[in-house]
């Protein structure tokens, strides 16, 4: 039971943490690619729009990163050649 606590929380505070990070590094590159488009002093929701490409983009990455080593692993196989995981 107490184990079970445990993990509850350290996984919620995991999530937060990776919450805050988004936040702290994905405004930073979202405001760089607003002032590049031009369009920084627009409504929020042109703003927005552009927004999503970004987050979409860190989602793929934060999905793909995890798993690199097993698929250029896979890929290597495939391929015949040695590979160390």
């Amino acid at each position: 039971m107490l184990v079970d606590v445990c993990v509850c929380v350290c996984v919620r505070m995991c999530a937060c943490s990776q919450y805050i990070a988004y936040l702290l590094w994905g405004t930073q590159f979202c405001i760089i690619a607003e002032k590049l488009a031009g369009i920084h002093t627009k409504p929020y929701w042109m703003r927005a729009l552009l927004r999503v490409p970004f987050a979409l983009f860190w989602l793929f990455l934060a999905l793909v990163i995890p798993f690199y080593g097993e698929r250029e692993a896979g890929i290597a196989a495939l391929a015949g050649h040695r590979h160390k995981v």
